[in-house]
């Protein structure tokens, strides 16, 4: 649990940085598809701290997870494709000895 303890307290060192809603972006894109760490955990520092800024990072947090779990789908879509459909065409129940 330590390294999921450092990456939380990575994510939320970046609510006091000019750059905080790039890696927001990032973040929110990276956990729809890979990630451990959901972008709340930045969101909401964000948004308490610049709360005229609220909605725009809201509005941004939601758009780059949509990419993500485009991401995510197509990475799902390939590995069936490529790698589990051929496991399951391999035709091992039609062999006589079942």
């Amino acid at each position: 649990m330590g390294f999921i303890r450092k990456l939380y307290d990575w994510v939320l060192s970046w609510a006091n940085k000019p750059s905080g809603p790039k890696v927001l972006a990032g973040i929110s894109f990276a956990e729809a598809s890979f990630f451990p760490i959901p972008p709340n955990i930045l969101l909401i520092p964000l948004a308490l701290g610049r709360k005229e800024k609220a909605l725009s990072f809201g509005i941004l947090c939601t758009t780059s997870s949509i990419l993500g779990a485009g991401l995510g789908y197509g990475i799902g879509l390939w590995l069936w494709r490529y790698f589990f459909n051929q496991i399951f065409t391999l035709n091992f129940f039609n062999n006589k000895m079942f």
